[in-house]
Order: C-alpha cells, then sequence, then structure tokens
C-alpha cells in the first residue's frame, strides 16, 4: 500500500503543468473487460469478468462515477462456480492533456457472493484506482485500470480481511455539452476560438482574442504593470524599463549622443529695428537749435523769397539752423517748420552762377 501512495504522488508531482481536455458537464459511458485476482483466504481461481459505469465531469479535473461488475469464479475443489457481484462507487481526479487523461479515484465498493454452499456473504469494502484513458478522436478513448479492494472485516468463514485486485480494459463514450474542446483553456470552444493559441491566464474576450490595454505586447492578465506609458520598453513581465536610471522609461527619452544644445526662445536676440521716418525727423530736431518763443520769426513768404536770393550762397548744413526765423508762430509750430526747413536746405544742391553776376 505505502509502495502504491508513493509512485501516486511520484507521479502527480511529475505532471503539474498538463492540462486536460475540456470535459466539463459531460458524461462518461463505458463498457469493460476485468481479470480478477481474490484474496488467497477465499479459495477461488482467477476470473475473468466484466462491467458497466457511468460516470460524471463536474469540471475539468473532478468527476463521480458508478460502476457494476459480475464474475463467476471457480473454487479451488473445483465444482459449481460461485457468482459475485461488485457495485461501487468514486470520486474521480483526473489531470492530463486533450489525448491522454489519467485520472486517480477512491471510494466504497459492495461485494456480493452466492450460488454456492460457503459463498453467500455480502462484504463492505474500499477502493483506490488509477488509469488512464487514451482519446482515439474526440469523444471515444481506450481506458486502462488498476484496481485494489480492501474489506477490513470480511464475513467468509476462512479470513478476517480480504483483498482483492482487479485489471480492466475497455472503450468510453463522452456525450453531453462539453464535447467541444478547448485546447487553450480560456472558456471559449475551439471551434469559435479565433485565437486558439492564446496563453493560460490572459483575459480574453468572447471571440477567444486576448486583450492588451496599454499596448506593451503582454497580454491582459499576464501583464504585472498593466498602466504602461504607450511606446516604453518593457520586460516580460510587462513591466518598464530604465536602464540610465533617470526616472524616463527606455524607449521614450532620447539618447544622449543624438540629442542637440537648445536655446530657449527667452534668450535669442531679435533682429535689429529698421529705423522709420519718424525717428530720423526727431533725431535732426534734437540736434537743432530751437528758437525761443520770444524771438521774432519773418513771415514764410518773406523767408522763401529770402532763401531764393540766397540761392547762390551754399547749402546750410544738416544739422545747424536756419538763419532766417520766423515770426508770430507758436513755438511749437515753429519747432516743425525749423525741422522741414533744416531737411529742405540738407538736399538742396548748389545752383551756378550767372554771367552778369561774373
Amino acid at each position: 500500500m505505502r509502495a502504491q501512495t508513493t509512485l501516486l504522488v511520484f507521479y502527480l508531482s511529475a505532471v503539474p503543468a498538463l492540462c486536460i481536455a475540456q470535459h466539463t458537464h459531460q458524461f462518461e459511458i463505458g463498457g469493460f473487460g476485468s481479470y480478477t485476482r481474490y484474496d488467497r483466504a477465499f479459495a477461488l481461481d482467477k476470473q475473468i469478468g466484466g462491467g458497466g459505469r457511468l460516470g460524471y465531469f463536474f469540471s475539468r479535473v473532478v468527476g463521480i462515477e458508478f460502476e457494476m461488475g459480475y464474475q463467476q469464479p471457480t473454487p479451488y475443489a473445483g465444482g459449481t462456480n460461485a457468482t459475485a457481484t461488485l457495485a461501487s462507487g468514486s470520486l474521480v481526479l483526473n489531470t492530463g492533456n486533450a489525448r491522454n487523461v489519467f485520472y486517480i479515484l477512491g471510494g466504497y465498493t459492495r461485494l456480493e457472493f452466492g450460488d454456492r454452499p460457503g459463498y453467500s456473504f455480502s462484504d463492505n469494502a474500499v477502493h483506490g484506482a488509477m488509469g488512464d484513458r487514451l482519446f482515439l478522436g474526440d469523444r471515444v478513448a481506450l481506458r486502462l485500470e488498476g484496481r485494489a479492494i480492501y474489506s477490513p472485516s470480511t464475513r467468509f468463514s476462512s479470513g478476517n480481511w480480504a483483498g482483492h485486485i482487479i485489471g480492466s480494459a475497455g472503450l468510453s463514450i463522452f456525450t453531453g455539452p462539453s464535447a467541444r474542446r478547448d485546447a487553450d483553456l480560456d472558456g471559449v470552444a475551439d471551434g469559435k476560438d479565433a485565437c486558439p493559441g492564446t496563453p493560460v491566464g490572459a483575459v480574453v474576450d468572447a471571440r477567444g482574442c486576448p486583450s492588451d490595454s496599454d499596448r506593451d505586447k503582454v497580454f491582459n492578465g499576464l501583464d504585472a504593470c498593466p498602466n504602461t506609458v504607450e511606446g516604453a520598453e518593457v520586460d516580460a513581465r510587462g513591466c518598464p524599463k530604465d536602464t540610465d536610471g533617470d526616472g524616463v522609461y527606455d524607449g521614450i527619452e532620447i539618447p544622449t549622443a543624438m540629442a542637440s544644445p537648445m536655446v530657449p526662445t527667452s534668450v535669442r536676440t531679435p533682429p535689429p529695428a529698421r529705423p522709420s521716418t519718424r525717428l530720423v525727423a526727431r533725431s535732426i530736431a534734437t540736434t537743432t537749435a530751437w528758437p525761443t518763443a520770444s524771438t521774432s520769426a519773418p513771415t514764410r513768404r518773406p523767408a522763401l523769397k529770402s532763401i531764393r536770393r540766397d540761392a547762390s550762397a551754399p547749402p546750410t548744413p544738416m544739422g545747424t539752423a536756419s538763419t532766417t526765423p520766423r515770426t508770430n508762430v507758436p513755438a511749437r509750430r515753429q519747432a516743425r517748420v525749423s525741422t522741414r526747413q533744416a531737411v529742405r536746405s540738407s538736399l538742396q544742391r548748389p545752383r551756378p552762377r550767372s554771367c552778369s553776376a561774373a
């Protein structure tokens, strides 16, 4: 018994990563042939028999099963064969893949012997078994099983306790809504799964395709950092990288070798402004000696006449005051007039002298 337990624990520890086909809410109906080795105290030959079973999967892993078996063992002493009927109920645990589903089970067995003197009694027993389903298709599987039955207090006259070993082989048919398979275990049947290779644990939509809300190529449900900034480089867990530790994720920052110095806009020197005509006039006015309000100035017409009379004289240099003042004009107007006269004098060219003057 210890050897069987050790073997079972080793097998389960060796295949924890295997996944089984989707059989949730599916029925298993099967028949089998058996070969039984009875306890030596019963003095019965090894016998071939048969039976049938009905099982139901509550989930991909857990199920229940009911089984009936019948045999007619022959006593060592010969004579009429006895009859043996076995009825059992089991809790089944499954593991494996889509084509090979391994299982272990345990439960209660009722043994009924009769039809021969000395073999008319009933025993209550417990049993344990391990087996394998080798699928020949989506619904049909070859089932192989080894089972041990233990009766702690037998009613047979020649023994206190009894142990029997049964080996069986048969076919099972799987029916029900879960006959559809789901190879990637995303909850969407293979026939409707638009993305059949989805990793286990990824969140999928109604079509069976995984979602990636932050677009870092690590699916939701597997992403340890689901709100990664778009464009950042991430590791296998979906978390952004920061190789240089500057607080800016890789894939977003500009490498130092590619960065160029940039002058802030506030530091840039604006181009020099072009002086306007008004500013030139003001500069001329500031360098001209303006007459005061008390200075008497001639009228405009005599002044112009005097300028024409003195046309033979050289022009007045730019920036000097006119020698012909104007009178009876307010000071502000006199300033404007003087500015105009200074501009005109600077633009006036000397005329050639006439022959009479010579």
